[in-house]
């Protein structure tokens, strides 16, 4: 993503996480989703300190030897704040689903931005620009890259899972994760796994960042912690909690895992040709 798309998406996600806190504040599951939209708005008040920095630096021609990494981890702090905030909205929906249309209908859009947004983290695993090139999957002996499996995943199982939901959800004997709006944060966390697994595989001999591991994982415990804490103390679903879970879980550690890739040759002689031609 570029420092311009960035911003766009970050404004975005501000203003979703505003009109969602207030619009859904009578909510009963309010306190739970409002803790996932709130640490949306800080991973986007992240990226937004990162790329200001940034451009900061090149409106006084100075050159940042480390641009292409700052860029990069913006952007994943921008896209996962969007599954931190759809997560969020899917939580608060649990006790606000009417089964209207018009509450379907977004329910699946929110999962389809859900998706769309893996679909770009598992893109940027991918990036050949990066030090060690993308290290593609070897797939009956040619090359094949990640995100052709992340498509692969999204035609089967996911096609079927939401067409069998369409079909069942009204039965009695209807399993509770294909019931809306659970089936929701199932097919999330399903998605989030899969996408978890293949960014893992490009990263898992990459040198580790002990520093960041460290904080990625107090951050992670303690924000379920707390809503772990919640849901004992509100009664909340034990279900929606440990698909929530899950998913911030992966989303975390991928968000980890992506801030491992480090600026190829290739990848700064591009980037510093892009900026000569801004300039």
């Amino acid at each position: 993503m570029g420092l311009r798309n960035i911003r766009l998406a970050g404004t975005l996600l501000s203003f979703l996480v505003l009109a969602m806190l207030i619009a859904y504040r009578s909510s009963p599951l309010y306190l739970l989703g409002a803790l996932y939209l709130i640490a949306a708005g800080y991973l986007n008040f992240f990226a937004v300190v990162l790329v200001g920095g940034l451009r900061k630096m090149q409106r006084k021609g100075d050159p940042e030897p480390a641009a292409w990494t700052i860029q990069t981890q913006a952007s994943v702090l921008t896209l996962c704040g969007w599954q931190v905030a759809v997560v969020g909205m899917l939580n608060i929906w649990q006790s606000d689903f009417s089964g209207s249309r018009p509450s379907v209908i977004i329910g699946y859009l929110l999962t389809t931005v859900f998706a769309v947004v893996w679909f770009k983290l598992v893109r940027m695993a991918d990036n050949s620009r990066q030090k060690g090139g993308s290290k593609p999957f070897n797939y009956f002996g040619r090359p094949r890259p990640r995100w052709m499996f992340f498509c692969a995943f999204l035609y089967t199982p996911t096609v079927p899972l939401i067409l069998a939901s369409v079909e069942l959800s009204d039965a009695r004997w209807c399993p509770v994760l294909l019931r809306l709006p659970q089936f929701w944060l199932f097919l999330v966390t399903l998605l989030s796994v899969t996408s978890t697994a293949l960014i893992f595989h490009r990263y898992r001999r990459a040198a580790p960042n002990k520093t960041w591991a460290v904080r990625v994982a107090i951050g992670t415990l303690l924000g379920l912690g707390v809503t772990g804490a919640i849901q004992v103390m509100w009664g909340y679903g034990l279900t929606v909690y440990l698909l929530s879970s899950i998913t911030m879980a992966c989303v975390a550690a991928s968000a980890y895992w992506l801030s491992l890739a480090k600026e190829g040759t290739a990848a700064h002689e591009v980037y510093a040709t892009q900026q000569v031609k801004r300039a």
